[in-house]
């Protein structure tokens, strides 16, 4: 029996906000989709541009952190019977590519291309030796798909139905940080392939360590050895995160 093809029109976008209204408006206006939940960490109420893109809201009373919200956006848009979610930063938005163009990559997960101060970032992976996820960067743009990732990041992420009704929802003790790692590699024990889309970009206005909130780089910490825990990581990754903790600290 031949494979049912998936339609652009069964992706439902997930936009989770926290302080991000200045750059709310340009991430929903890259999207050429209806199909938007937006769900919202922060006190103040959005406003939907009713002319332009039909978005469903779920306002939260205080932020909840980044994994119960995308859990909550999912499961929305599961009711709605999406086959597909795209998970995009609110300081995010398309350059180039489309949904369409995700959904044509034959993994289960899959990531755009991700345009930031930095370079370009074509998915990451573990060093299991000391604990740490690296990222694949470019300072120009590139179409090699052939080095294996272990993850691709939660700013633009894609995630198709056979996943969550494996694996079920993203794990709610990662506050903010390794959610979306941790999320691929339990695909990936559940046999699923993560993949990179080279035609979908977009550009993230990604601060550095130094400008982001205390609160922001104290999440990081705790993530991160939440992860190493939850994966059993040796003696070596630990005392790299304690390094790593006292740097972001003092700082």
């Amino acid at each position: 029996m031949p494979r049912k093809k998936m339609t652009s029109g069964k992706i439902w976008t997930i936009i989770v906000n926290y302080r991000a209204e200045n750059t709310l408006g340009k991430c929903l206006a890259s999207l050429r989709t209806e199909k938007v939940i937006v769900v919202n960490n922060s006190k103040l109420q959005l406003k939907t541009q009713k002319d332009k893109t039909k978005i469903k809201v779920i306002q939260n009373k205080r932020n909840v952190g980044f994994a119960k919200a995308v859990n909550q956006g999912m499961r929305e848009a599961i009711n709605q019977g999406a086959e597909a979610v795209f998970l995009l930063n609110p300081d995010a938005r398309i350059i180039s590519g489309s949904l369409g163009d995700l959904l044509k990559e034959k993994a289960e997960i899959v990531g755009a291309v991700i345009e930031d101060k930095s370079g370009w970032d074509y998915g990451g992976a573990v060093d299991w030796q000391w604990g740490r996820t690296e990222h694949r960067k470019a300072t120009r743009r590139q179409s090699d798909k052939a080095t294996k990732i272990d993850f691709v990041s939660g700013c633009a992420m894609l995630i198709k139905k056979a996943v969550w009704k494996k694996i079920g929802f993203l794990d709610e003790r990662f506050f903010l940080y390794y959610e979306d790692v941790d999320y691929c590699l339990r695909a990936q024990q559940a046999g699923f392939k993560i993949g990179l889309c080279p035609q979908v970009k977009v550009f993230h206005q990604l601060k550095k360590v130094e400008e982001r909130p205390w609160r922001q780089n104290w999440q990081l910490i705790k993530s991160r050895w939440l992860f190493l825990r939850k994966y059993r990581f040796n003696l070596r990754a630990y005392f790299h995160w304690l390094v790593l903790a006292g740097k972001i600290l003092l700082k």
